[in-house]
């Protein structure tokens, strides 16, 4: 079993590549694929690793000859992913979460960090491009291969605790590079009118559709466009690419501006990174470490740990998936109640916005723990995903995204109350009689007072309609 480093929606081979672009690593049997942009700790061949927490333990597990091969053997792919979400941004940048239960092993990586600032939510949407070279890989020998300081010196019953499940029998030295473009609504209803929009053609040409340009500029209050760049490795940044270390944010009257900058990034992520990176191997860091599993490695039996039944293991995959799930809808509450406080909106949906930033935000926390926690009990795992009230999370308003609906609703009702008694459809007495009723006449076209009188609607039903079309 083998994690991929990163899945997109479709990669392009970049036009500088040559030699093979496939991503299976050097070495044979690999089980996961490990992304390593969190660049505080260095691991090397030998190191264990936990398929149940998804960390990485430097412990020297497995000894013996280290092999150097130069490349770059493979990468030389742009992946792109359309409308990002957090999970996608997590797994391009630092390997698959569904196989490895890795959630708190990247949680504060650098792949974590721009998750959680630009992945796609209900307020927000985000092209991400990314890119990975590996300049050389160091392989530990299979034919010499034996149990290291930490496996010999450890008691049986405290051994997984050290090594894990696995051993790191790969690493690979290079660098990565990830843009993030994201587009910010103020309500949910206003990225509905944008999704989509914002696409890389098979070109590599980054380009907005003529429906987004004409949204953004109808309605320039409602969005802001910001630009992000993340590398890892390589030489620094090139001067051509500069961008401030919070990105560059651009008003919808300078949407170009942030797309042009998008489009450099493609074409040195095209063109010259590659050969930036081949030019100075001084710059070359750790990007992803291969491991192997213990059972499936020849001596190292006395590594292997306990194996679930097959029963425990589906058991658990569930529980995973419920914890898993609630951390990632945290984080995503988080970032939206976090856009909305900037919003024209009352103190007191303010105050609830600010509450419900700071109860998700301790919630993300708590759950972080209970993965680790999980990732080392199957027994604790089952009994607090089971039972959502043992995991001590505290409750806020769910629907938070919906304040500030009602006003924006009763402005829209106004304005087509307003257009009906200067086109004399109404009186100004019929106006002030359905403003008191809260509701509007019922044109055919929503917003347009000269279509066809249907009847009379709620203000409410007016606006959903309106959004609607």
């Amino acid at each position: 079993m083998r994690i991929n480093f990163a899945r997109s929606l479709f990669c392009l081979s970049l036009a500088s590549c040559g030699g093979s672009s496939g991503k299976a690593p050097l070495s044979s049997l690999a089980d996961y694929s490990i992304g390593a942009s969190d660049t505080k700790n260095v691991y090397k061949p030998g190191h264990g690793y936990s398929e149940k927490t998804g960390k990485l333990l430097a412990n020297e597990c497995v000894t013996g000859q280290i092999k150097q091969v130069a490349g770059p053997y493979y990468g030389g792919i742009i992946e792109i992913k359309q409308d990002a979400s957090y999970k996608e941004i997590v797994d391009t940048l630092e390997g698959s979460i569904e196989g490895s239960f890795n959630l708190a092993a990247v949680s504060a990586s650098a792949g974590a960090s721009l998750a959680k600032e630009v992945a796609s939510s209900e307020l927000s949407t985000t092209l991400l491009v990314h890119a990975k070279y590996v300049g050389k890989s160091q392989i530990l020998d299979s034919d010499e291969r034996a149990l290291g300081k930490s496996a010999l010196e450890t008691s049986d019953i405290n051994r997984e605790s050290y090594c894990g499940t696995d051993f790191v029998s790969q690493v690979d030295y290079g660098a990565s590079m990830s843009m993030a473009l994201e587009i910010t609504a103020k309500t949910a209803e206003d990225k509905k009118k944008i999704d989509g929009k914002l696409k890389i053609d098979f070109a590599n040409v980054l380009s907005v559709e003529g429906k987004l340009k004409s949204e953004l500029s109808e309605n320039k209050e409602s969005y802001h466009i910001k630009i992000k760049l993340l590398q890892t490795g390589g030489k620094p940044q090139n001067s051509a690419l500069a961008l401030p270390v919070d990105g560059l944010t651009c008003p919808f009257d300078k949407l170009d501006v942030c797309i042009k900058k998008g489009n450099e990034v493609i074409t040195y992520l095209k063109n010259q990174f590659r050969s930036d990176l081949e030019s100075d191997p001084n710059s070359w860091i750790p990007v992803a470490y291969h491991t192997m599993s213990y059972n499936k490695a020849y001596g190292l039996e006395k590594l292997v740990p306990v194996k679930l039944t097959q029963m425990q293991e589906t058991l658990l995959d569930k529980a995973r998936d419920i914890i898993k799930g609630k951390f990632e809808q945290s984080i995503m509450d988080m970032k939206d109640a976090k856009l909305m406080k900037g919003g024209d909106l009352s103190a007191a949906d303010k105050a609830t916005l600010e509450q419900v930033y700071q109860v998700a935000l301790g919630n993300a926390a708590l759950l972080d723990k209970l993965i680790i926690k999980c990732g080392g009990s199957y027994q604790f795992c089952i009994d607090n995903a089971s039972d959502s009230s043992k995991l001590g999370l505290r409750p806020y308003n769910t629907e938070f995204r919906k304040l500030g609906f009602e006003k924006r609703a009763k402005a829209f009702c106004q304005s087509i109350l307003a257009k009906a008694v200067i086109a004399n459809v109404i009186s100004p007495e019929d106006s002030a009689a359905f403003e008191a009723m809260d509701a509007i006449p019922f044109f055919e076209e929503a917003d347009n007072v000269n279509s066809k009188f249907i009847g009379t609607i709620p203000c409410i039903d007016a606006f959903n309609r309106k959004l609607e079309q």
